[in-house]
């Protein structure tokens, strides 16, 4: 503001009246920031967990080159895939293998316990991109509390007096009854078509069970630990993610790889944040 029109603005709302103005953009400021802390408006991708640096950096680079994001072992087509290992255990996020993109909701100021967990090469897109192409946030379940008196465990039965149990059952009968189901719809006329079974197992197989992720409740205190994944905010896309350059928001790397980056993608220079 110059000072020409500080001396208008004093004259059009007075001293009190600009003081006010202040102290409210100033809050409202406060606000927008704590906010700006709390969540994120991108969602981050970090890629190749455990290799060096050098295999991180071919991975990233592979990626924007292709602009495309998919799951290791994914089809080209992208073709939503899941295995259910009937035989395993739900409590420990067995049962449902998808192939599905995993990213985090975790504000860029506060990604180094994330980052020490995965890598410091990763590329962000705007939340909203992100809903557009059907990402959804995980639903985190403690496993290991006792179910109470008034819960859907049957009362008195061996074995339900702990939550792990009772989601590996009550999963592996859901899991049972869905495939005598299916098979009552060759035999029987006056059951829903196989078509329309087919698209309920799908809408709960993929969009609510395969995002049901475990987590152990006595270490959600300990943020640094890395089976500590209720940290990680995640969500997932199933298929895979095609994008252009325009989609990406945010590109992470060492500050050690910001001279070649620019150099082998000019295109992002302005989008690099380095770590």
């Amino acid at each position: 503001m110059t000072f020409k029109n500080a001396i208008n603005a004093i004259g059009l709302l007075g001293v009190g009246g600009l003081i006010g103005t202040y102290l409210r953009i100033h809050r409202e400021q406060k606000k927008e920031a704590q906010l700006r802390g709390y969540v994120s408006d991108e969602l981050t991708h970090f890629v190749g967990r455990g290799k060096n640096e050098q295999e991180q950096y071919k991975l990233l680079k592979l990626i924007l080159t292709t602009r495309q994001l998919k799951s290791p072992g994914q089809p080209q087509n992208g073709a939503w895939s899941i295995s259910i290992l009937n035989q395993r255990r739900f409590s420990k996020g067995e049962v449902f293998i998808a192939k599905v993109v995993c990213f985090c909701d975790i504000p860029r100021e506060h990604l180094e316990i994330h980052m020490g967990k995965f890598s410091r090469f990763g590329l962000a897109f705007p939340k909203r991109f992100m809903i557009s192409h059907a990402a959804n946030p995980v639903y985190y379940v403690g496993m290991d509390y006792s179910l109470g008196a008034n819960d859907l465990a049957p009362v008195g039965k061996p074995g339900f007096d702990q939550n792990p149990h009772y989601w590996n059952e009550v999963v592996g009968n859901y899991l049972q009854i869905m495939s005598c189901l299916h098979d009552l719809t060759k035999v029987r006329s006056d059951m829903p078509k196989g078509d329309q079974i087919s698209r309920m197992l799908n809408m709960i197989d993929f969009r609510i069970l395969s995002f049901i992720k475990p987590v152990d409740s006595n270490i959600l205190d300990v943020d640094c630990h890395k089976a500590n994944v209720y940290m990680e905010r995640e969500w997932r896309i199933f298929g895979k993610l095609d994008f252009t350059f325009d989609d990406v928001s945010r590109i992470i790397l060492p500050k050690a790889f910001d001279g070649p980056f620019r150099t082998d993608f000019p295109a992002l220079a302005s989008k690099i944040y380095t770590v």
